[in-house]
């Protein structure tokens, strides 16, 4: 309630939006989506309807999982014994809590082996994960049942796509195993609102704890001796000081990192507490990007106070920013260089393109002219042809031109022809003969129009020299009313 108290007006507007577009009326869990998706109201919103129709949610895509190097030499870890419901004052308290060590290590040893030997007959059924995603929601749903909502946000998908969030947004990856059973998780997770019967709820079923949730292991003790200098040691006391719901520690996870949980009792849990060997509770593991890959570089196992919690995230964080602002650097040099070589792509890819268009263009006006001087080559071949054919009709006629008769023959009309060059052309013929004989004789000269037509002077009239489609025939000299003599023009048709 504190949490809605704090929002801003915007943000407020945008939870009562959020409520009437989805029906969601948890106004807490109206709020953790949006703080998921940044406040971005169209996405949170379409996220929760891809949800309700079965579409794969945003959280729920495939993804590769990054590999984890989870290398204990170059991680800082911090080691807090599990709290007791003894005192530890003095000499009793100390020889009790030996005894408890030796007692927790031979009981651990003996289940270790039983629990071996049980798995090779039955596969424990963690193994086997068919809805991650779903494991992940339960948890939160359980989580805020049982504690409140008073916590770091969430995040609301599978752990491989948190690590492939942490590395695409180059920030931390918190990621804490929740193990339900464990004594020390209900200070972890909620205000000591009665301690006792805590540690009596977790004490008197101690060694089902153990073997749920795997504290005990034997590699607890010899971690904390063999570490060094990169163990911290905290002897927690029994303050019933909140951790998680703590406002402090909600703030500085919020702004800093991304933080996922899990239960270890669900198969999404089980595979991520395989990965990170966790030897105790409550376990947060701080993930980041180095070297290119995602990378344990803080491990903090067993109860702390928020105080101290802050103290070492805020030490890792600082050991391991100069990685992240490595990365960043990296990606943004890569990014420059990645949109400079698009730039000059781009700019390649133009010059090229005018460059085929120039060619284009060429090869276009080349095509062109060719096509025109082959065109005319074609209408030249054609003239050619016509002359040609001209010519051999030229040859062909000169038997169709009759003997010129002598000059003192009666019937003689004698004939003077002015061709359109000047030239003057004189013969006789017969008043019986064709105006066709007259007309190839002027067509077989070799200064003739190829098309022409003849003509009289005054009063001007063509004569009828060829034979008509109607089959009329030619009319001789005499019908065409020409005697003695007579001065025929040619007309050129082509001129």
């Amino acid at each position: 309630m504190e949490d809605n108290l704090s929002l801003s007006a915007e943000q407020t507007e945008k939870i009562l939006q959020f409520q009437d577009l989805t029906g969601i009326e948890d106004m807490s869990v109206c709020r953790d989506v949006l703080q998921r998706h940044g406040w971005d109201l169209e996405v949170s919103v379409q996220d929760q309807l891809n949800i309700r129709e079965g579409r794969p949610s945003v959280y729920r895509s495939d993804v590769i999982t990054p590999s984890v190097v989870n290398n204990h030499l170059e991680q800082r870890v911090f080691f807090s014994p599990p709290s007791h419901n003894y005192p530890r004052n003095g000499v009793f308290g100390l020889f009790r809590y030996v005894v408890s060590l030796l007692v927790q290590f031979c009981y651990n040893t003996v289940s270790n082996i039983l629990n071996f030997t049980f798995r090779l007959i039955q596969p424990d059924p963690r193994r086997f994960v068919t809805d991650p995603v779903r494991d992940v929601i339960e948890f939160i749903q359980t989580f805020e049942a049982k504690y409140g909502t008073e916590h770091p946000v969430f995040y609301q998908g599978t752990y491989s796509q948190a690590l492939n969030d942490a590395k695409q947004e180059l920030r931390f990856l918190l990621v804490y195993l929740h193990c339900e059973d464990h004594q020390d998780t209900e200070r972890f997770c909620r205000c000591g609102e009665g301690r006792n019967a805590a540690v009596h709820r977790c004490g008197e079923g101690r060694n089902a704890a153990v073997h749920r949730c795997g504290e005990g292991r034997n590699a607890a003790v010899h971690n904390s001796l063999l570490l060094g200098p990169l163990v911290t040691r905290n002897i927690s006391s029994g303050s019933s000081r909140l951790t998680l719901p703590s406002p402090e520690v909600i703030a500085y996870i919020n702004a800093n990192m991304l933080f996922w949980a899990c239960s270890v009792t669900s198969s999404e849990g089980y595979r991520v507490s395989q990965a990170l060997r966790e030897n105790g509770y409550p376990f947060l593991a701080l993930i980041v990007l180095r070297e290119n890959r995602m990378t344990v570089v803080g491990r903090l196992e067993g109860p702390v106070e928020p105080g101290e919690l802050l103290q070492r995230l805020r030490t890792v964080v600082s050991e391991n920013e100069i990685a992240l602002i490595a990365a960043r650097a990296d990606r943004v040099e890569r990014s420059f260089n990645q949109t400079l070589r698009e730039q000059q792509d781009q700019a390649y890819l133009e010059s090229l393109q005018a460059d085929q268009e120039k060619e284009r263009r060429r090869l276009e006006e080349r095509e062109k002219k060719e096509d025109a001087e082959r065109h005319i080559r074609e209408l030249e071949q054609i003239e050619i042809d016509r002359k040609e054919d001209i010519r051999q009709q030229k040859i062909n006629s000169l038997s169709k031109v009759p003997d010129e008769p002598p000059s003192d023959d009666p019937d003689a009309v004698h004939i003077v022809i002015k061709l359109p060059n000047g030239l003057r052309l004189e013969r006789r013929f017969l008043q019986n003969h064709s105006l066709e004989a007259v007309y190839y004789y002027v067509f077989c000269h070799p200064e003739s129009p190829d098309s022409f037509e003849i003509a009289t002077n005054f009063p001007k009239r063509v004569l009828r020299c060829l034979p008509q489609e109607t089959g009329e025939s030619v009319p001789t000299l005499a019908e065409a009313g020409l005697k003695r003599r007579e001065v025929l023009f040619v007309y050129d048709l082509e001129a």
